[in-house]
């Protein structure tokens, strides 16, 4: 009987032109596997044996931890393990990995990511309460934690002197680290959260031209507020009239103010 990684494997040869005509499915030539939707409540151990792959596609199991093992492989650039049951973050991560994704998971914890080289982190809908002193590596760029029950944010976020988008939809903030600043950050995104106050700290990010903050319990924005956009709607909050903002929606905003 064929197993769902001797399926994936063939499909991949086949459809691989520069594999085509291969009859070893366990080729370490192999860069990219995909074992999507196949009720696996293991990782197959024969993937350790394959020593080039770059990307492996995990979405839609039933993994509820991955193997120690997925350390080994050193080639692999992306890992996408959404949608399954994990209830813990990887003991150990590939040494070269640069995107990772645990969406719709149950990892309620993850150890300090500093010594990564994580460019994209995806742990969006999981249990997340907080998060570890110094998360991020200087290397990540994007990083989406919505849709978990964090509160507040720890020391250290300095050190992700990369990162340019930050999505915090649906968690349960009320202030945010004047560590944010230093961050090189584009756009932030904190809507669906327990804000009361504007964050004083968002008018110390220069770089910053996108803000989502909707829904939320903010009842003022700062005048001096500069951005390219701003989504306040579903604030009880009154706006200044002169405003340098090039975009806002205010739908269910109060009032303007003088």
């Amino acid at each position: 009987m064929t197993t769902p990684l001797q399926k994936a494997l063939q499909y991949t040869v086949q459809n691989d032109p520069c594999l085509q005509g291969r009859t070893d499915y366990y080729t370490t030539d192999i860069t990219f596997l995909q074992l999507r939707n196949e009720s696996l409540t293991t990782v197959p151990e024969e993937i350790k044996e394959l020593s080039n792959l770059e990307t492996l596609d995990l979405t839609g199991n039933c993994l509820t931890e991955l193997p120690e093992w997925i350390g080994t492989l050193t080639e692999l650039k992306s890992l996408i393990v959404d949608r399954n049951c994990l209830e813990t973050f990887p003991i150990s991560l590939p040494p070269n990995l640069t995107v990772l994704s645990l969406n719709n998971n149950r990892v309620s914890s993850f150890s300090s990511l500093l010594n990564t080289k994580l460019a994209r982190f995806r742990i969006a809908y999981n249990q997340l309460t907080s998060l570890p002193e110094f998360p991020f590596p200087s290397t990540l760029e994007t990083v989406d934690l919505s849709h978990n029950q964090i509160s507040t944010l720890p020391d250290g976020l300095e050190k992700a002197e990369s990162l340019k988008l930050w999505i915090m939809t649906n968690n349960s903030l009320t202030s945010l680290p004047f560590s944010l600043a230093q961050l090189p950050l584009h756009r932030l995104v904190l809507n669906h959260n327990h804000f009361e106050r504007f964050p004083e700290v968002i008018e110390r990010m220069r770089l910053l031209v996108h803000l989502e903050i909707a829904h939320n319990q903010i009842t003022e924005i700062p005048q001096s507020l500069q951005l390219r956009s701003l989504t306040i709607n579903g604030n009880p909050c009154s706006l200044p009239m002169d405003t340098q903002i090039g975009y806002i929606d205010v739908r269910d905003c109060l009032s303007l103010r003088a």
